[in-house]
């Protein structure tokens, strides 16, 4: 095992391993360590790449541009690997909560035709031949949408940088570095570089060297079932989803919890989810499935990226939250020129640096 990289990267979920991949096309050496017993954000996102989003019906910002830059990055990976692509466009049956977002929705769109993302509203589902789904406040069909396989990203990209990652437990405390150098302690190895990056999500909110940054990770937990009555390729969504697998089978997603750090399913957890489904379905389904994890977010919503504000060989990469398939590829990208010493613009609302400006 070497013992010497250019960069060590923690953390091998979707930050992670898109940052691996833009690295990958400079001549860096890097090393990634993967904590597979952590719970991870990616172990649960649904991956609904979603153009109108919010009780406010609003288009996602700057989503064209992202999803421009996201579509080409997995499409490259995916011909790299031979593979399909990581993105399967869908259309989304979203359906209203109540008469508010109703009426939310004909204010803002009733005299505006020119959203790619806004199709046909409808009364009821049947109307579009589609059975087994409560509309009981109607609802739209979004278009140009579509469905991330984190699953199939994720497991190519360790295969694929399986010589450069380790799965170790990192120790935060056996983090050593000065101006010219950083090491860290796995297993029996003392190994160092020149730059340290952390994508280890929410779990950097136990690292003293982030101590100001302001974590607050949400649970969410989702479940897979079976319907074969519901014979459809619609996403079904009213903020929570419903995602077609195939074979019968469908994803939900998925509950907030703010209080509880583990990776185990709850039986909360599962009962939220059971009225959630039957909010949505008039059909007849079963679980077969039931999985948590841990989201990265912030408290302000917002990525981070940037060097630690006193140690620029230290940097981190997170805090994608529920858009992180959308986002990872281009903050990827702005974090590797970060590294290389290119000196990017980032925008005051990612950088680290917010977090140490009132202190």
């Amino acid at each position: 095992m070497n013992t010497s990289y250019d960069f060590i990267i923690i953390g091998a979920g979707i930050a992670g391993m898109s940052l691996a991949y833009s690295l990958s096309t400079s001549d860096s050496s890097f090393l990634i360590i993967h904590s597979p017993n952590k719970p991870s954000a990616s172990s649960i996102a649904s991956g609904l790449i979603n153009p109108i989003a919010g009780k406010r019906l609003e288009t996602v910002a700057d989503f064209d541009e992202l999803y421009k830059i996201s579509s080409a990055f997995y499409s490259q990976i995916a011909q790299l690997h031979r593979k399909e692509n990581y993105y399967e466009c869908k259309e989304i049956l979203r359906i209203f909560r109540n008469e508010k977002e109703k009426e939310t929705f004909h204010k803002k769109y009733q005299q505006d035709h020119s959203s790619i993302y806004v199709g046909p509203s409808f009364e009821q589902a049947d109307s579009l031949d589609i059975n087994g789904v409560k509309t009981p406040f109607g609802g739209f069909i979004t278009k140009n949408a579509a469905v991330f396989s984190y699953q199939k990203f994720l497991q190519d990209a360790h295969d694929n940088f399986k010589a450069n990652m380790v799965e170790a437990l990192v120790d935060y405390s056996t983090i050593q570095h000065n101006p010219e150098s950083c090491t860290i302690h796995i297993h029996e190895y003392t190994i160092s570089c020149k730059h340290l990056v952390f994508c280890d999500g929410w779990h950097s909110s136990y690292n003293s060297l982030f101590s100001n940054i302001a974590f607050e990770p949400a649970k969410g937990e989702i479940c897979l079932i079976k319907a074969p009555d519901l014979q459809q390729d619609y996403v079904i969504s009213n903020s929570f989803a419903i995602i077609p697998k195939g074979n019968q089978l469908f994803s939900c997603s998925a509950t907030f919890a703010w209080n509880d750090y583990s990776d185990s399913p709850t039986e909360i957890g599962k009962t939220e989810l059971i009225s959630r489904i039957d909010e949505l379905l008039s059909c007849n389904w079963h679980m077969i499935d039931h999985k948590a994890g841990i989201r990265p977010t912030m408290f302000d919503r917002k990525a981070i990226i940037g060097f630690h504000p006193e140690f620029n060989n230290i940097a981190v990469f997170g805090g994608l939250g529920t858009k992180g398939a959308l986002w990872a590829p281009k903050l990827a990208d702005l974090t590797k020129s970060l590294l290389l010493g290119e000196k990017p613009y980032i925008p005051h609302d990612i950088s680290v640096s917010r977090w140490w400006l009132n202190t």
